[in-house]
């Protein structure tokens, strides 16, 4: 299921929680993905709660996660004119998940906010930002059966749309209450895989940032492209994500096998030897400084 649409969204909602009374379907929104979110939300009758009440980030609300009632007893709890809102100026792909549990909407507030929380190598708290899409789909991937079986015991069923606009759902095994000592802690290798993972998104986000209208050059799987161009710009030595991202601006411009022209053969030739950077062939090929 491709779920773009508001028509899309309201159909999947409708079916489920008319199929599964007993359940309510929640949304966790990411108000950095949705800037306005909170506004819109105080404006309704819909019942939410925000995923930092009671913490250091409780007046953080421009960057907080917002969970909302969606629709229990077999009828949709927030508005149309919500459920529009969300729907138009939302990316599924990063900035909303779905999950349904028989819980109120203060007690899985309470246990989804304890899974912001987590440790990292080193035993370094940090946070896990699980409601982006993103990371919940490499969660599900690097998550030990232990791991996964406890951070997705707080829903019956969560979902996700994937990078491609596919509805994916992760099924788990529901339990009352979390493990006293259920806070998630990666290993290290969890950690790096992690954030390997999520680099082509975040060269994504850079290049569009810096060349906006280059969006309409990204081929429909932006995820692969990104990853791929990575892996060959590794192999020239070019690793930071500014200059990841300036290698597929190169290559959206220049053409997908730029590589193999003269100019660019022998400036990556140089990059790779460390005569120069990478920046610095860009800037002589554009006459500019970047």
């Amino acid at each position: 299921m491709n779920m773009l649409s508001n028509s899309e969204f309201k159909v999947f909602a409708t079916n489920y929680i008319t199929t599964n009374p007993k359940l309510n379907l929640y949304i966790v929104a990411d108000h950095t993905g949705m800037p306005g979110l909170h506004r819109e939300l105080v404006a309704s009758p819909a019942k939410w709660a925000s995923l930092f009440a009671d913490s250091r980030e409780e007046n953080e609300l421009s960057v907080a996660p917002f969970l909302i009632l969606l629709g229990s007893y077999s009828s949709l709890k927030v508005s149309s004119r919500l459920l529009r809102w969300i729907t138009d100026n939302g990316v599924p792909t990063s900035s909303l998940i779905l999950l349904a549990s028989s819980q109120s909407l203060d007690t899985v507030q309470e246990r989804l906010s304890k899974r912001l929380d987590m440790k990292i190598s080193q035993n370094m708290d940090a946070m896990l930002r699980f409601f982006d899409p993103r990371v919940l789909e490499q969660l599900k991937k690097i998550l030990s059966l232990d791991q996964a079986k406890n951070f997705f015991s707080a829903a019956s069923t969560w979902w996700f749309v994937d990078r491609l606009g596919k509805l994916v759902e992760v099924s788990s095994e529901f339990k009352e209450v979390d493990d006293p000592c259920g806070q998630l802690c990666l290993s290290e290798k969890q950690e790096a895989t992690l954030v390997e993972a999520l680099e082509p998104d975040r060269v994504i986000h850079l290049l569009l940032e810096a060349v906006p209208h280059l969006k309409k050059n990204l081929p429909h799987d932006r995820y692969g492209f990104a990853a791929d161009k990575i892996r060959l710009a590794n192999t020239f030595g070019i690793m930071s994500t500014i200059d990841l991202s300036l290698y597929c601006i190169v290559s959206l411009l220049c053409g997908d096998s730029f590589e193999k022209e003269r100019y660019w053969s022998e400036g990556l030739d140089q990059v790779q030897s460390g005569e120069a950077k990478f920046t610095q062939i860009v800037e002589n090929y554009l006459g500019v400084e970047i």
